[in-house]
This record gives structure tokens, C-alpha cells and sequence, in this order.
């Protein structure tokens, strides 16, 4: 039996906000050529939930953490596959922080607060407002190298 990368149980509003992005993953190929890659794109949003401040001296005991995480294979970077998968993904009313790329451009008509991040390659602004999501996206890579050594099957036959 073949499940979905994602369910149907919306991320909430009732958290921090939410992150979505979207990330290449698979390996290259050998022998078909230069730039050639097996790749395939996988949007995720995650929720971000904030500890209530304890007082506690273990910085990992406050702060910002994850929720619940969705991913899903999404054909191209456009603007109606992304807002497709978040309206799949996230309960409208939603605040999401998202870069300032075009296809999260729309987003706000689709009845999300949404506030876009100009990251323009500074590395501070990424890890300030996106840590999260590019956190499960490395987990990801991660686990696809240790466990099927880079190769992503997409069909089944």
C-alpha cells in the first residue's frame, strides 16, 4: 500500500506560524551526462511552536521548536503548486513566513497572513526567521543518504 507524504490533517493556526519552503532531493547520476540529476522538488511546511519561558538555563528548554511537519512532491516551484500544497497543508487563517520567492507571492489572497522574508543569501536572516524547515529538509537528505544511499524511487512497479 502507497501513502501520501503528507495527510489530511491541516497544520493549525494556534501556533507560532508556520514555515513552508521546498527543496531538491535525490542524488546525481552517473553516466547520463553532465548536470543531469535524479531530483525531485518536495515542499514541506512545518509548524513552529513556542516552549513557554521557564527560566531555565538549557536554551533548548525555550525558544521556538517544531510541530507537526508536512511534505509532499510538488511538480515545479510555481505559484499554483506551491499555494496548492498549502492549501492541502495549512488551515487558512495561518500566519507563514515564507522567502520572498514569487511563488509564495499570493498567498495572503488565499487567506494567510503571510509575511515573506528577503533572505538575499545572508545566512543570519535564513537561520533568524526559516531554522526550522531547513532543519527538516537536512534531517531528510540525511536519512535518504544513511538509509536508501541517495536514491529517491518516485514510482512503483
Amino acid at each position: 500500500m502507497r501513502y501520501p507524504l503528507y495527510n489530511n490533517n491541516l497544520v493549525q493556526t494556534a501556533y507560532l506560524h508556520q514555515s513552508p519552503d521546498e527543496a531538491h532531493v535525490g542524488g546525481r547520476t552517473r553516466g547520463k551526462g553532465r548536470g543531469v540529476h535524479d531530483m525531485v522538488l518536495v515542499a514541506g511546511a512545518v509548524e513552529v511552536r513556542q516552549r513557554k519561558l521557564a527560566g531555565s538555563r538549557n536554551k533548548r528548554k525555550s525558544g521556538r521548536y517544531a510541530g507537526r511537519v508536512r511534505l509532499a512532491l510538488v511538480p515545479d516551484r510555481s505559484a499554483r503548486s506551491l499555494g496548492g500544497f498549502i492549501e492541502r497543508t495549512v488551515a487558512p487563517g495561518a500566519t507563514i513566513i515564507t522567502d520572498d520567492w514569487n511563488g509564495y507571492a499570493k498567498l495572503g489572497e488565499r487567506g494567510y497572513g503571510h509575511i515573506a522574508i528577503a533572505q538575499r543569501g545572508e545566512m543570519q536572516v535564513t537561520e533568524s526567521f526559516l531554522p526550522i524547515i531547513h532543519l527538516v529538509f537536512s534531517n531528510l537528505k540525511t536519512w535518504l543518504r544513511g538509509i536508501h544511499h541517495g536514491q529517491l524511487v518516485t514510482s512503483f512497479g
